[in-house]
């Protein structure tokens, strides 16, 4: 018996998603139809649902052609190329859509702090998030084009030459360690600012608990 995570995959997938397409319409709606006041972090947030779709699109067409089978169990070459060249494709968008997403909660932040935040803290919040914004752009090129031709990614016969993978890692960690960095400014800035609050330290630690939350 061939085992197959083809389904799994898919309902994951599509199943994330449908959360995803309910939670940013339903803030659209209510920014747009009861608010009307349509602010730069919805417009980056459904910029990331776009790219999300992109990549679950680009997983699912991988799936049609065997991605979730074992390699081997894919026999005919044409199928098995197809499956290789979506699953090497699908990691842009997703990036591009990890990457406006974190640009959204980086303005959603701005906007609900308000005159609270300091000059200060709203450039270190700007430059930390240009530098994120800067790797995750520079690394999709280096996925990308790590072969020359890019073909010789999915059909590893064709003559040219890859980058060696140490770089692959090297820019992956990169990537990752600096996003982690991202993700505990904009947790600890406003968790730093509601301990200046003349509140009860019951109220002050429910806040910190709910807006230091983007660290997970």
């Amino acid at each position: 018996m061939v085992d197959s995570y083809q389904k799994q995959l898919d309902q994951v997938s599509w199943s994330l998603c449908g959360l995803a397409i309910f939670a940013v319409s339903a803030r659209c709606y209510c920014r747009i139809c009861v608010l009307r006041k349509f602010g730069w972090d919805d417009g980056f947030m459904v910029v990331a649902l776009g790219f999300g779709l992109c990549m679950s699109v680009l997983v699912s067409v991988a799936v049609q052609y065997g991605y979730g089978l074992h390699v081997a169990d894919i026999t005919d070459t044409y199928r098995r190329e197809q499956a290789l060249k979506y699953v090497y494709i699908a990691p842009a968008p997703c990036i591009l859509s990890s990457t406006a997403a974190k640009i959204s909660m980086v303005f959603f932040l701005l906007r609900l702090l308000g005159h609270s935040a300091t000059k200060r803290h709203r450039w270190v919040l700007y430059i930390v998030t240009g530098i994120r914004v800067a790797l995750n752009v520079f690394i999709i090129p280096i996925i990308v084009g790590q072969c020359s031709p890019i073909e010789k990614s999915w059909k590893p016969w064709v003559p040219g030459k890859c980058l060696d993978s140490s770089w692959l890692n090297i820019g992956g960690r990169l990537q990752a360690i600096w996003n982690a960095v991202v993700d505990l400014v904009t947790a600890i800035i406003p968790v730093y600012m509601v301990w200046k609050l003349q509140l009860k330290t019951s109220t002050k630690w429910g806040l910190s608990s709910l807006m230091g939350g983007g660290i997970l």
